[in-house]
């Protein structure tokens, strides 16, 4: 069995366009960038567990395409024009794992490969409306809600947004800054806003800074953000703009705490990320984040309505990194461990997937009936 991973698209050309590639050049450097992505090493512990036998990855862009050269056996890829040109690449038996719904993807499955099991990783985008997708992957409600077949016949299961054990990890180092502070991706910079309106709160309040350090994308000068600029010139943070994935698992274990105060961003790795490096979080909302990141109370902090971001400098930023301080790093990381990790969750959920996939080789809503009734430990 093998397992074609749609993963990406951007700036791919027009549909059945049919633009000149050499599926045999190296494909552009940069999109190896992307194959430190947890979802890779998910993969790879497949193939190595033998749930499945093959992996097929495919970047649909008309971009430095080509193909995409993996240090693992049995693993291929390649970054493509656009979709149509992976019909000849097929096989009757593969099941297609698609990560975020991308547009030209809908027509492409569509049209010719309904017969094929389709499984989305993107609930809570939109494109779990899609009403032909067969096992929707989510990461964001409470686990003892899942399995469920909806009214589609579509079955949900519980998933993790997979962290690479590779990168992240604890380090037993100095901390350096009394907090990290994150946002969603590279959309969400509301979030970040919000922290830094609370450390110039904390500073007017107590007359002195807290140690900050803001990894990501600079903030743009403009209407709603010239204020931003004058707080961070009297704060004491760093911003070292986007910092490769090694630089960050340094910099989650040099801060006492994680902050995200964004919405969440379908799940931002973020704060998973942190966790796998033993670092408390505190986030303001539990709305758009992984069940992991507010189930234990005991290493994550949560905002209520009665304290808004806005007033967090004054009430509760001395009192939350105190706490911080004082929780075990390991307690941390051994409860992602436990709850989120590729080898004690995914992989036993993903071998219940496939091994019913692999006995039931073409995709009936009929049949997902009896996987509904498996209930995952988690």
């Amino acid at each position: 069995m093998r397992v074609v991973f749609l993963f990406f698209c951007k700036y791919n050309a027009g549909a059945n366009s049919k633009p000149p590639w050499n599926p045999n050049a190296p494909c552009d450097p940069s999109w190896k960038n992307h194959l430190t992505e947890g979802y890779f090493w998910q993969l790879r512990r497949m193939v190595e567990t033998k749930i499945v036998d093959e992996v097929l990855v495919i970047i649909e862009s008309n971009r430095g395409s080509g193909k995409l050269d993996f240090p693992y056996p049995n693993f291929t890829g390649y970054v493509i024009p656009e979709i149509s040109y992976l019909h000849d690449m097929l096989r009757e038996d593969d099941v297609l794992f698609v990560r975020g719904g991308f547009r030209s993807w809908h027509d492409f499955i569509v049209n010719c490969h309904m017969d094929k099991w389709k499984i989305l990783y993107a609930a809570n985008t939109g494109r779990e409306r899609w009403p032909w997708w067969d096992i929707i992957l989510d990461d964001l409600t409470d686990p003892s809600l899942r399995p469920m077949m909806d009214q589609r016949k579509r079955l949900w299961l519980h998933y993790e947004k997979p962290i690479n054990p590779n990168i992240f990890y604890p380090m037993d180092i100095p901390k350096k800054y009394d907090l990290c502070i994150g946002a969603s991706h590279i959309h969400d910079k509301k979030g970040q806003w919000k922290a830094v309106e609370a450390l110039y709160e904390y500073k007017l309040e107590h007359g002195r800074n807290l140690k900050a350090i803001m990894p990501g994308g600079k903030i743009r000068h403009g209407v709603g953000t010239n204020k931003i600029h004058s707080m961070l010139s009297e704060l004491d943070i760093e911003l070292p703009g986007f910092v490769s994935r090694d630089d960050l698992r340094v910099i989650y274990n040099q801060s006492k705490i994680f902050v995200h105060l964004g919405g969440g961003g379908q799940n931002d790795r973020g704060p998973l990320e942190a966790m796998r490096c033993g670092t408390p979080l505190l986030l303001s909302n539990t709305t758009r984040h992984g069940f992991v990141t507010h189930s234990n109370k005991d290493i994550s902090f949560i905002l209520t309505e009665e304290a808004e971001p806005r007033g967090l400098g004054t009430l509760l930023l001395d009192s939350i990194i105190k706490k911080a301080s004082e929780i075990k790093r390991e307690d941390v990381f051994n409860y992602f461990e436990k709850v989120s990790s590729v080898e004690n969750v995914l992989l036993p959920q993903m071998n219940l997937v496939f091994d019913f996939i692999r006995n039931n080789p073409k995709a009936d809503k009929e049949v997902l009936n009896s996987i509904a009734l498996l209930n995952y430990e988690v």
